[in-house]
């Protein structure tokens, strides 16, 4: 009551955690409206380390039902986004490309961007599909053409328009075109 939780609080003597090693009191956590099943529960295991280890020390626990807790943020509107999300995707012609690639994901890694790439290759097409798969917001792409030129072709994903840059313009800035 000092503390202002009382009206938090119930005291209820028919709670039973069903795990033998409870050796004092029990509880659980239900969100206010009370609609869900318990998002947490827990209580006091002073005997269970000595049973366990050669430690004997009491102890406080609790677990978290992961699936209530989802129900509770989802009726509340407060689950993030999980969508699939990056910054690039870097797209090999050919294994050629490999090394340019490796560079090229390293330096923009460390720029702050999140990169990927096809560890396994395989043909362009398959590469862009990882990609839309990843949630890339943008492809580039190195082929031989682009090594030669010392450029690289970025595809916006969203609009489908494309740019060459160097290298140096990608890590270095941001892209005009985004």
């Amino acid at each position: 009551r000092a503390l202002g939780l009382d009206e938090f609080l119930r005291f209820d003597l028919s709670i039973v955690r069903g795990l033998a090693y409870y050796t004092g009191i029990v509880w659980e956590l239900f969100d206010v409206a009370g609609d869900l099943r318990a998002v947490a529960g827990g209580g006091r295991y002073d005997r269970l380390l000595a049973h366990l280890t050669d430690v004997d020390l009491p102890a406080l626990g609790f677990g978290m039902g992961d699936v209530v807790l989802r129900e509770l943020l989802s009726d509340k509107e407060l689950l993030p986004s999980t969508d699939r999300t990056m910054d690039f995707f870097v797209v090999a012609v050919s294994d050629d490309q490999r090394e340019a690639v490796l560079s090229l994901v390293s330096r923009l890694r460390a720029s702050g961007r999140s990169v990927d790439y096809s560890l396994s290759g395989g043909g362009v097409g398959k590469q862009f599909k990882a990609a839309s798969a990843a949630g890339a917001a943008r492809v580039v792409v190195i082929g031989p053409d682009e090594v030669a030129r010392g450029v690289v072709k970025v595809r916006d994903m969203s609009t489908g328009q494309e740019a060459e840059l160097t290298a140096d313009e990608l890590a270095d800035s941001t892209p005009q075109y985004t």
